[in-house]
């Protein structure tokens, strides 16, 4: 089978095998040959269908039968994690996330200065929109563009107190405003 990889004597009669898979692969249709070798396109779909019957497709993590976590297709994440790519793609989705929940429960987001609506932003993806909606004096006084009196209440929150450096940093967006 592995003959073509041979070394062998080579007079100028003989034709150059390795050529000649190359010329018979440009007349072959490379999906339809059965004994190709390597990551084909044909075994690309039919690892990608089996894997997706074999796994099952799960949006929330779970414990695989060897007791790992894994989500999605069966990612192992404790010992695969996710590539650099993947943690952007999922940044892009929540960020979008982040928009939509901002124009369903709190409309007039988009029409506040920049710093303010990336102090929401942060809020909303670091809270969740119940979280942040939670915030009922703050967001009035967003509202009322009371920036002060909003600095003073996440100051005065809980959320103040679990990440001080990342609420400073809000607070001091919002200060800006003033």
């Amino acid at each position: 089978m592995f003959g073509y990889f041979k070394k062998k004597a080579k007079t100028n009669d003989e034709p150059d095998e390795l050529k000649h898979m190359v010329d018979y692969a440009n007349y072959t249709d490379m999906k339809n040959m059965k004994d190709d070798v390597g990551v084909t396109h044909e075994l690309r779909e039919a690892l990608q269908t089996k894997l997706k019957k074999e796994e099952g497709l799960h949006l929330q993590c779970y414990e695989c039968p060897t007791g790992y976590q894994s989500i999605g297709y069966g990612r192992n994440i404790e010992e695969v994690g996710i590539k650099k790519a993947e943690a952007e793609m999922l940044l892009q989705n929540d960020m979008e996330d982040v928009f939509v929940f901002l124009d369903q429960h709190i409309p007039m987001w988009k029409y506040e200065a920049f710093n303010i609506r990336l102090v929401l932003c942060d809020l909303c993806f670091n809270l969740g929109i119940k979280g942040l909606l939670k915030f009922k004096k703050f967001l009035r006084a967003i509202d009322e563009s009371d920036y002060e009196l909003a600095a003073e209440e996440l100051k005065a929150s809980k959320y103040y107190n679990q990440v001080t450096n990342r609420a400073k940093k809000n607070i001091n967006l919002i200060l800006e405003e003033i």
